[in-house]
């Protein structure tokens, strides 16, 4: 989806969940990879249950725990040393903004080439009404 990034925006330009920013570098390299990226539609019901239900499956005793993880879709859950790095940090005051939805203008400015990768059963969107959407707007 070509389009124009600005500078300004560079550093905002691609931002997930989890802190990575790729916007600088898309400047620079000249084309953008996205994958299952939010801002392109609200936050879904599903995904506020999935984080939830993690959360609480994350304070389950070990075996309990590998055994929920596949039934509540987050194979993190068997990762022990995440698990026991995210109870280190569970007194760590955080922010966490939900973030914007681009609008369709935003959209348009992206200069660089951008592939967008959706998860078919994404807990964060609809996959197939955000490839729609991005279908439509380039």
């Amino acid at each position: 989806m070509p389009g124009r990034v600005p500078l300004k925006y560079g550093a905002r330009a691609a931002r997930s969940r989890t802190g990575w920013t790729t916007g600088v570098e898309a400047v620079v390299a000249g084309a953008l990879t996205l994958v299952d990226p939010v801002g392109f539609a609200p936050l879904t019901g599903r995904f506020y249950r999935w984080v939830i239900v993690g959360g609480l499956a994350a304070l389950l005793p070990r075996a309990l725990r590998h055994r929920v993880a596949g039934a509540v879709g987050n194979g993190a859950l068997r990762e022990d040393v995440l698990m026991k790095l995210m109870l280190a940090g569970r007194s760590f005051r955080r922010r966490l903004p939900v973030p914007p939805v681009y609008t369709d203008e935003r959209v348009r400015e992206l200069s660089v080439p951008v592939q967008v990768l959706l998860g078919a059963r994404s807990a964060v969107h609809d996959a197939q009404a955000v490839a729609a959407r991005l279908a439509s707007r380039r």
